[in-house]
């Protein structure tokens, strides 16, 4: 793919430079507090396992042979990740941008330094999928987390940050025009770069998803109301599953993975230099959809 990234509005345009794999999602723990209910990250194993932060230096190498501009650093909760600062540092250094997707809910040290060092990110993309407590609550099935995630926003404006995203998972709960509402006021008072609306993606979907995840019909009239109603500028973007079903993730066991439209991964291999050139066939002949600067 001929494309490079542009860190100023998180997306990619047309270029010269050919990059098999422009981006990745990095999923460098399982660990996490909460439990919601249309997470597509895994269900929750009885033995919680971090990325080995000796193995760095080796999957780095594996990405930019593979191309890789931006890594999303994603979790499970990427600030129950003891080496946060070590891992985002080394990206840095070998020239890869970076951001993170977080509920704010994890080590003290790490929400500190990431408050302290946000200019190192190309966005710091903060998780709501509600818009009060009882919601918020009710969908990660973990108290307080509205208000830890609207307390990193503050300390974050507080330090002059200017690249946050909200992310939203389009759920049952929110679907009523009074919610809507109540959300896009919030969102105002956030004041984000962009509020990104997500479109539930049934891999790895747990018990009670059906009972939360939205139609596709639900899922476009709400992101048309929240448009409708936003007064500030705010750029609504939007991540739906025929996007996301091509998306590449590392795991934090090693396996390098593609999302597909189903329950389950498309294809997986153990990341290393002896299984590069079989990833580089497999990813040189799939489909990608990346988010480029023409849909914003």
């Amino acid at each position: 793919m001929k494309k490079k990234y542009n860190s100023d509005f998180n997306v990619f345009e047309d270029s010269m430079e050919d990059s098999i794999l422009p981006q990745i999602v990095w999923h460098i723990t399982d660990k996490c507090y909460l439990n919601c209910k249309t997470c597509f990250a895994g269900i929750k194993k009885e033995t919680l396992e971090d990325m080995p932060i000796s193995k760095v230096r080796e999957y780095l190498l594996c990405m930019k042979l593979l191309g890789v501009q931006k890594i999303d650093i994603s979790g499970g909760e990427p600030l129950l990740y003891k080496d946060l600062s070590i891992l985002v540092n080394e990206c840095i250094r070998q020239g890869f941008y970076v951001t993170i997707t977080t509920r704010g809910i994890g080590f003290s040290e790490n929400y500190k330094w990431l408050v302290n060092n946000w200019e190192k990110f190309s966005r710091i993309i903060i998780s709501l999928d509600g818009s009060n407590n009882h919601i918020c609550d009710f969908y990660s099935t973990y108290n307080n987390t509205m208000s830890k995630a609207l307390e990193l926003c503050s300390d974050l404006k507080r330090k002059k940050c200017d690249i946050i995203r909200i992310n939203t998972v389009i759920n049952q709960k929110i679907l009523s025009t009074d919610i809507i509402e109540e959300f896009v006021a919030l969102i105002h008072d956030i004041l984000p770069r962009e509020w990104c609306l997500i479109e539930p993606h049934p891999l790895n979907k747990k018990s009670e998803f059906d009972d939360y995840a939205v139609k596709k019909g639900e899922f476009n009239i709400f992101v048309a109301k929240c448009k409708t109603f936003l007064k500030k500028d705010i750029e609504v973007i939007t991540r739906e599953n025929e996007m996301y079903s091509t998306y590449w993730v590392l795991q934090n066991d090693g396996y390098i993975c593609q999302l597909s439209s189903g329950l389950d991964y498309k294809y997986s291999l153990l990341l290393s230099l002896d299984s590069l050139d079989t990833i580089k066939e497999y990813i040189s002949n799939s489909l990608q959809k990346i988010p480029m600067i023409k849909e914003i």
